[in-house]
């Protein structure tokens, strides 16, 4: 659990749909809570991590998402 992290910058990591499901599902788990900045922009997910992403968001996995750049 990260408590205080409020960005998490993940830019062009080649970063695929497996990763973004394991990132949401660690999300789901209240464990990036306190995230206020996701920067997932330059990586290789397509319509499996963008669905996850868009459902975690959804569910509230992410309350203090304040910014999103994919």
């Amino acid at each position: 659990e990260a408590p205080a992290l409020k960005t998490l910058h993940l830019a062009d990591n080649g970063i695929r749909d497996a990763g973004i499901v394991a990132l949401m599902a660690t999300a789901a788990e209240g464990k990036l809570a306190s995230i206020e900045e996701l920067v997932l922009e330059k990586n290789r997910f397509g319509d499996a991590g963008a669905d996850a992403l868009t459902a975690s968001i959804s569910k509230g996995s992410l309350p203090k998402l304040k910014y999103l750049k994919r």
